[in-house]
């Protein structure tokens, strides 16, 4: 099983009892509040997963925004 959360600007991956969190990049570009907390140097990202009852996880693909 997995979980994925967002809104960090950063990615992470912890498991808990058997179960994988996945914190997934933000979408959101930076912006005069995002220099202030010091996250002007993460860049934006997309991901996209795709699954199948019989395997699990089959594919993740990743890529970045630029501003």
């Amino acid at each position: 099983r997995e979980f994925h959360t967002g809104h960090f600007h950063g990615e992470e991956s912890i498991t808990i009892g058997g179960v994988l969190i996945r914190t997934l990049k933000s979408l959101s570009a930076s912006d005069w509040w995002h220099l202030e907390k010091g996250y002007c140097l993460n860049l934006p990202a997309a991901e996209a997963f795709v699954f199948s009852k019989e395997n699990g996880p089959e594919a993740h693909f990743h890529t970045f925004v630029k501003d």
